[in-house]
């Protein structure tokens, strides 16, 4: 395949997003945390099992201000802190963040590292928006928050993962507002 084609063949899949999620269950279900298993599977027909862990952070309108006013007492970093305050007004009615990690299991068990299967990556990400749209309603999501990479720095939101995940959110959430730090991503939804 030449490169153009391969090149044309990611753009129409992440314009038309048209990748089918891959099957999940939820493994738990918490205030605080959702784990699923989700049964991925490679281009090449291999069994990739993942979990996705959903952490859900979230702050009353009184517990802005309160981060806010006190931001050395709640143990916030002052990157968070700033994005919090640079976009209170979104927050009006709170701030419910979720914290998107995804882990290798079974064979594979562990962190990702390199990914080059872009079927899987896509199906993966369907996955991802699948659950998220669910999510979002049930747990009022405003703030979505994922790290880039495995290394979090600056050097790697040009590359892979930063770019994937930036994609799959703008597609899903055209109005979303992005902010980088140095460390995490977080994308306000509007």
């Amino acid at each position: 395949m030449k490169l153009i084609q391969l090149y044309s063949q990611v753009l129409q899949e992440i314009g038309e997003g048209s990748s089918k999620p891959f099957e999940y269950t939820i493994e738990k279900d918490t205030p605080n945390l959702s784990k699923y298993i989700i049964d991925g599977e490679t281009s090449k027909g291999e069994k990739e099992p993942i979990r996705l862990f959903l952490m859900y952070t979230e702050f009353s309108d009184f517990g802005v201000e309160h981060l806010l006013a006190n931001p050395e007492r709640t143990g916030y970093d002052e990157e968070f802190v700033g994005l919090v305050s640079k976009y209170k007004e979104k927050f009006i009615d709170g701030l419910h963040m979720a914290t998107i990690l995804f882990e290798r299991v079974g064979d594979n068990k562990g962190a990702f590292g390199d990914v080059n299967d872009t079927q899987f990556m896509f199906r993966l990400m369907a996955t991802l928006k699948k659950i998220l749209m669910e999510i979002i309603k049930q747990k009022n999501i405003n703030v979505i928050d994922f790290d880039p990479s495995e290394s979090s720095s600056k050097e790697d939101f040009g590359v892979g993962r930063y770019r994937l995940y930036k994609l799959f959110i703008k597609k899903a959430f055209p109005n979303a507002i992005e902010v980088a730090d140095t460390e995490r991503v977080f994308f306000i939804l509007q």
